[in-house]
């Protein structure tokens, strides 16, 4: 059973989820298919019981003030077997690539802090070349003298998860006496398990 996600994730999630059903036309399902959807949830082991959500994004599983996921037909189960998607349902409206960019910010030469070279230079990616293996910066300090960069790789960062925006390094500043300034931080976007686009903090 996959570990929930906390608080600020799980809301994340479900921003996601609702941006793209409202962006795609709010489309919804059948009732008969909202129903073999709901039929699917409920045996399943990573279901929370005493919440009525799911384990995997945290999103609700029932009608909310938020919206009810059984219900919209840009949806998914978002389920991993082996780091790989697993959903027991799926979505039945994908929007298209097309769509999808023409709702993104534009990505305004946004690209994220991958590392720190031996002149202290950052080393920069745009969020669709990351691979699972790439260290992305979440921080940057100095310690006895030294810059000492806070990392994770992708893999770690998202954890198995499918959709969600994290807070990540874009640029920093070193001046003199190894002071760091203007460091900016942004929001990288996960949809189906990759980095779409990035978009400013605040």
């Amino acid at each position: 059973m996959p570990q929930p996600p906390g608080l600020l994730q799980k809301f994340w999630n479900l921003l996601e989820d609702t941006e793209r059903w409202i962006k795609s036309g709010r489309p919804v399902v059948s009732e008969e298919v909202r129903a073999a959807r709901r039929a699917k949830c409920d045996p399943c082991p990573d279901r929370d019981k005493e919440k009525d959500s799911c384990n995997w994004c945290g999103c609700p599983l029932h009608p909310t003030p938020l919206g009810d996921k059984l219900e919209r037909a840009t949806s998914f189960c978002p389920k991993l077997k082996d780091g790989k998607p697993a959903p027991e349902w799926e979505a039945t409206f994908i929007p298209s690539e097309e769509l999808l960019l023409s709702v993104q910010p534009k990505p305004e030469e946004m690209r994220i802090v991958v590392g720190i070279g031996p002149d202290l230079k950052a080393a920069h990616k745009e969020p669709r070349d990351l691979q699972p293996a790439d260290a992305v910066v979440l921080g940057v300090a100095v310690l006895n003298g030294k810059l000492v960069p806070e990392a994770k790789t992708l893999k770690e960062l998202l954890g198995g998860a499918r959709t969600g925006v994290y807070r990540v390094m874009r640029d920093f500043a070193l001046l003199p006496g190894l002071a760091i300034a203007d460091v900016k931080f942004g929001l990288m976007h996960i949809r189906d398990g990759r980095p779409t686009h990035l978009t400013p903090e605040g």
